[in-house]
């Protein structure tokens, strides 16, 4: 690889890291598909440009649809099963204990 594309790289995956966080990591999708482009490109031997950073940000909506789209289970999994399941295991717990005080305390 070309010394040339190192600094290509460097300044392009700093762009990248701050605009995904700056963003919330809305963009991340876009700019680290961009990103891995300009890898295989460099490892091609094409010409680099920083400004191919930004050449995958219009596919922005089927990213982040596919993000949405991986995220939405993982919700409905939180939502209705860890959370009730924390909820009655300390309900459980609380109730096991205040038998166990009211069993000491009677006898």
């Amino acid at each position: 690889m070309d010394p040339r594309h190192l600094v290509v790289l460097f300044f392009a995956s700093s762009i990248a890291v701050v605009l995904s966080a700056a963003t919330g990591t809305l963009l991340l999708g876009s700019l680290y598909a961009s990103l891995m482009l300009l890898l295989l490109n460099g490892m091609r031997g094409k010409r680099l440009r920083v400004a191919d950073v930004f050449c995958r940000v219009c596919k922005f909506p089927r990213f982040f649809a596919f993000t949405l789209f991986l995220s939405l289970p993982s919700a409905v999994v939180l939502v209705f099963l860890i959370i009730p399941g924390v909820l009655f295991g300390v309900r459980c717990f609380y109730i096991f204990s205040a038998c166990r005080r009211s069993k000491f305390q009677d006898g």
